[in-house]
């Protein structure tokens, strides 16, 4: 039983970090469309974008 438990509470991290991630990507995708499209980044905004992006990923 012990085992199952440590299981379940291994399995609880990347399920709980998801939708944080997600969140992230989808901000910074709105603050720098280029970083999608590959285009050129500019400005302080589009680099927060791209940081937020970045953070997501990982």
């Amino acid at each position: 039983m012990k085992f199952l438990q440590k299981l379940g509470k291994a399995l609880m991290l990347p399920v709980a970090v998801l939708p944080i991630c997600g969140i992230l990507m989808g901000i910074g995708y709105w603050l720098c469309p280029a970083t999608m499209q590959g285009g050129e980044i500019s400005g302080v905004a589009n680099l927060i974008g791209l940081f937020l992006v970045k953070a997501g990923v990982l």
